[in-house]
C-alpha cells in the first residue's frame, strides 16, 4: 500500500517453503542478504517473531512476520512491526504530530490486520 509516497509491503511467512515465488519479490525489497537470514528464520522451528525493513531511497518498508503460536500472538507481532515502519515513515517525511502518527498506523493496521 502506499501512504505518504512511500510504499509497506507485508510478508505472513508462516507458511512459506523454498522456492516460493513469494521470496522472488521480497529479495528484491530487501537484498539477498537480507532474505537469507529471513529464510533461515522461516524454514526454522522458531515461532512467534517479525522483522522490519526500511529502504530510505526507495521510499520502501517491509513488515515480516514468522511462524506464531497463535492467531493474537501474530497480531500483536504486525502490530509491533507496523510500528516500526510508521516510527520510520515519520521521521523521514518529517512528521511530528503524534495524532497523524496514530492515524497512520490506525491506516496501515486497517489494510493488514483483516487479512491475518
Amino acid at each position: 500500500m502506499k501512504i505518504y509516497d512511500w510504499d509497506v509491503y507485508f510478508f505472513d511467512l508462516g507458511k512459506i517453503f523454498k522456492n516460493d515465488p513469494i521470496l522472488k519479490k521480497l529479495s528484491k525489497l530487501i537484498g539477498k542478504k537480507n532474505l537469507r537470514s529471513v529464510e533461515s528464520i522461516s524454514y526454522s522451528e522458531l515461532k512467534n517473531g517479525g522483522d522490519h525493513f526500511f529502504h530510505h531511497n526507495r521510499k520502501t518498508s517491509v513488515v515480516i512476520v514468522y511462524k506464531t503460536s497463535s492467531k493474537k500472538q501474530k497480531i500483536s507481532i504486525v502490530l509491533h512491526e507496523l510500528q516500526h515502519s510508521v516510527d520510520r515513515i515519520c521521521e523521514n517525511t518529517r512528521v511530528n504530530d503524534i495524532e497523524a502518527r496514530a492515524y497512520l498506523m490506525g491506516y496501515i493496521g486497517s489494510k493488514i490486520i483483516p487479512k491475518l
